[in-house]
């Protein structure tokens, strides 16, 4: 990609907006061919948008000498991202997030790992998938992820970005929103409910003499004692009770008791 070819479609598409009051009494077929052309404008600068953004964070990793955010005047891949596209600072880390979703990663000894959310991939780099349509599918299945079955989740993937393409009523991200929580409940049932099993067998208690004279201790335990655990604790080092030395006789509190007797 060249600064030209960017120069070129700023300009072609500065043109058309030039060109905007015309369309206040062109036919209604001209404006929808307007409108649908700059759909899908919109759509390939939301893909661009997210490979930008990607293409930002790769590069800013590594030695600070050679982080392209540090060139470009910022301290972060984010901050870059949110500065550059004028956008906030959290929809920049869901550019980020959803770039790291829809691409290929590199694991720790080098092998490629492969793309978590493939078809939404396909479909925002087709110009297909608008970005918060990408977000919606992605936002909702990811929460899910670590506990379906992957080919469920692809099974779950593959619909939503079927519905958000459709040529004849594509899905807004609202609708898509609902559709895409009726697929979690599908493949993930259970939610995020503890995982009571697991919280039994990896429980542990562990405490040992500290280097300072004093006490340390680490462990693990269900939900259930771990909340009676923490009741005990707090109830030992932070009570709510007010402690108070009287001097001045008063023992204690009678119906018509004015003072303060916490």
């Amino acid at each position: 990609m060249t600064e030209q070819q960017v120069g070129a479609a700023v300009e072609a598409a500065r043109a058309v907006l030039d060109r905007i009051d015309s369309l206040a009494a062109a036919p209604v077929v001209e404006v929808e061919d307007v409108l649908e052309g700059t759909a899908a404008l919109s759509r390939i600068v939301d893909a661009l948008q997210v490979r930008l953004a990607g293409l930002i964070d790769e590069r800013s990793k590594g030695p600070a000498d050679q982080q392209i955010c540090r060139a470009m005047g910022r301290r972060s891949a984010k901050e870059a991202v949110a500065q550059s596209f004028g956008i906030h600072t959290r929809d920049a880390h869901q550019l980020l997030s959803l770039a790291a979703m829809t691409s290929q990663g590199m694991s720790l000894t080098g092998g490629e790992i492969a793309v978590k959310y493939p078809r939404v991939a396909a479909a925002l780099d087709d110009g297909a998938l608008s970005l918060p349509q990408a977000r919606v599918i992605v936002g909702t299945l990811e929460p899910a992820a670590p506990r379906a079955d992957l080919e469920r989740l692809a099974w779950a993937e593959g619909l939503l970005v079927d519905a958000a393409t459709d040529a004849d009523f594509p899905l807004v991200p609202e609708r898509l929103a609902d559709q895409a929580r009726l697929y979690v409940a599908a493949i993930d049932p259970d939610g995020v409910l503890p995982a009571d099993e697991r919280q039994r067998t990896e429980r542990s208690f562990r405490i040992w003499r500290a280097a300072h004279g004093g006490w340390s201790c680490r462990g693990d335990f269900t939900a259930e004692d771990g909340s009676l655990l923490k009741s005990v604790l707090d109830a030992t080092s932070g009570p709510r009770v007010k402690v108070a030395f009287r001097t001045d006789g008063h023992d204690g509190c009678s119906d018509g008791c004015g003072e303060d007797c916490e």
